[in-house]
């Protein structure tokens, strides 16, 4: 439904958010959609685990036990951590749902990211119950929602579900809900169907996720990105930057804001390949309606 566009207290919020739009297009895609990797700029890299003496290709991480007793009070142990090859990580595509720290653990929760566990129980979940907890709010059952009918060839309701995930704040679904248009009209001469697609992963970058590069190079074609849709998505940016604005107003949600995922830098170098293990932290998987 259209939104009145009218001035609002959060004005000063969105210029920033436009200008950060303008400053992060520009640094991504002045010429170019591959980004340079930090270690391309030879800038240190994360000790491998290779090389460590016995080190495997994947190996359990020892995680502290319980305090003994008078040592203070219990602490929760830190999320279960498993060393990974990165050519594991490279060819895994749900790479975006890795967590390389407890921080970015905890970001990807708050942004919306189901855990690989989640997505492989899709097959088993009631499309009934799904709609029911999609209907009354649930973010994460929009989300698995949105997958069902990914799964089940239903591309035009993935694509509502999606985008009702991302109306709650999940950047997950605003990429997904990218990638599942561009399935619904998969015509490569259609420029502006690379435009739609360019706009919400910049939306995504905007508001956190560095990993959108990564997803850009592996759903468009080599030169998809050319001066034409640049400019379309810069000039359109500040509109529905506007537009989430307005709804999350008109809904009495707070306006969301950028908030970096973390370990940049070495998502960089494992892109690059200039590091061959890295640390990989699991997140617990919760039922839908969970917290």
């Amino acid at each position: 439904m259209p939104l009145n566009l009218r001035k609002r207290t959060g004005l000063g919020l969105l210029l920033v958010l436009t200008a950060v739009a303008w400053l992060w297009w520009e640094m991504h895609t002045s010429g170019r959609v591959q980004t340079t990797t930090r270690a391309e700029r030879n800038e240190p890299t994360q000790p491998s685990a290779a090389n460590t003496k016995g080190a495997t290709n994947t190996a359990q991480r020892e995680t502290p036990g319980p305090m003994s007793p008078g040592a203070g009070p219990a602490m929760a142990p830190p999320p279960t951590s498993v060393v990974v090859a990165v050519n594991e990580i490279q060819a895994n595509p749900n790479a975006i749902l890795m967590a390389l720290s407890p921080e970015e653990a905890a970001w990807l929760d708050r942004h919306g990211y189901p855990t690989e566990e989640e997505l492989a129980r899709v097959p088993f979940l009631s499309l009934q119950e799904l709609e029911r907890r999609h209907d009354n709010g649930d973010r994460k059952a929009s989300v698995l929602l949105a997958h069902k009918f990914l799964e089940e060839g239903d591309r035009d309701m993935a694509f509502a579900a999606f985008g009702g995930a991302a109306q709650k704040g999940s950047i997950y679904a605003r990429e997904q809900a990218a990638i599942a248009n561009r399935g619904r009209n998969p015509d490569p001469a259609l420029a502006h169907e690379y435009v739609g697609f360019m706009l919400d992963m910049e939306l995504a970058r905007i508001f956190g996720d560095h990993r959108v590069d990564a997803l850009i190079r592996r759903e468009l074609p080599a030169g998809a990105v050319d001066a034409y849709v640049r400019a379309s998505v810069l000039a359109s940016l500040p509109a529905q930057l506007q537009l989430i604005a307005e709804d999350a107003k008109m809904r009495g949600v707070p306006m969301p804001v950028p908030e970096p995922r973390p370990n940049a830098d070495l998502w960089d170098q494992i892109d690059a390949g200039s590091v061959t293990e890295v640390t990989v932290y699991a997140r617990p998987s919760r039922p839908p309606g969970g917290p």
